[in-house]
């Protein structure tokens, strides 16, 4: 993961998502490029604001983070760039055009520009990316190491796509992957399917060499079982397929998902299924 894109709106939730990507781009020895996208419409915050005027400030915003910032990463590139559109589709873009590996985002916020895209855009962009993207509150505090990396496994056979990435952080990191079992069901093949996937993914992983620990939970909404689980071991890090457990009532991309992005304590990283990204491409 060489080039990670990390998008800004000057908000204090944008600026602490910010901070974890710089310091993910110092660990991983990463370029990071930071977004700005002036909305075709929107609100004026006062009679005064323009289009113009608030890209002029934004411009500004951001030499200012360069100034401050650069220095953390000596051996990369930091740099910024300011678009205008639709928020979420010129986010993807850019990630695309800079050849980025991951998109950072902050979950909500309101900047001192205008209301920007934290919350349901912030959903909008896992759907629209290919890309994985990790999401972030304003109140995540930024980690000294990541230690901690909770697996969710369900019963779909996308769940055990994201093990790939959460083991190569888990390696840079030489952080333990909580591999959680996730039951919200009393259909024993189904309880047998998502054993089985368990136990597929601890194989993965005692392949690569990376300390693991298995642990389940019970339950009827899988975001709060994984919650809970994460806040019980004190997690650093939840990794999520986005279309878990979309053949149950437990739908991650509906209500559930946008719990876990909006109200998740924890940094989420959401990884789009190989076969969705193709459907997508053709």
């Amino acid at each position: 993961m060489k080039k990670i894109l990390v998008a800004v709106d000057f908000s204090e939730c944008s600026m602490n998502a910010f901070r974890h990507a710089v310091d993910l781009a110092k660990k991983l020895s990463a370029d990071l490029t930071m977004v700005w996208v002036n909305p075709e419409t929107f609100k004026f915050i006062s009679p005064s604001d323009n289009p113009e005027a608030e890209t002029k400030k934004a411009r500004e915003a951001f030499e200012g983070i360069w100034q401050q910032y650069h220095g953390d990463l000596p051996q990369n590139e930091l740099k910024y760039i300011i678009k205008r559109g639709q928020v979420y589709e010129q986010i993807v873009k850019t990630a695309i055009e800079e050849s980025a590996e991951v998109i950072v985002s902050g979950t909500h916020g309101v900047s001192g520009f205008r209301e920007f895209w934290m919350g349901s855009n912030a959903f909008r962009l896992i759907m629209a990316s290919t890309l994985p993207v990790l999401t972030i509150r304003e109140q995540t505090p930024l980690s000294d190491h990541l230690k901690r990396i909770i697996l969710p496994i369900d019963s779909t056979i996308e769940t055990r796509q994201k093990t790939e990435m959460a083991a190569d952080l888990a390696e840079v990191f030489d952080a333990q992957i909580h591999v959680l079992s996730l039951f919200s069901t009393s259909v024993e093949d189904i309880r047998k399917l998502v054993d089985s996937y368990s136990k597929d993914t601890i194989k993965y992983l005692k392949n690569r060499g990376i300390d693991y620990r298995l642990a389940e939970k019970e339950g009827s909404n899988i975001t709060n079982m994984t919650l809970e689980y994460a806040r019980e071991v004190e997690a650093n890090l939840i990794v999520i397929m986005t279309e878990q457990e979309i053949k149950t009532s437990n739908l991650w991309m509906g209500t559930y998902a946008r719990q876990m992005i909006n109200h998740s304590e924890f940094p989420v990283l959401s990884i789009k299924p190989k076969a969705f990204i193709e459907s997508m491409q053709a």
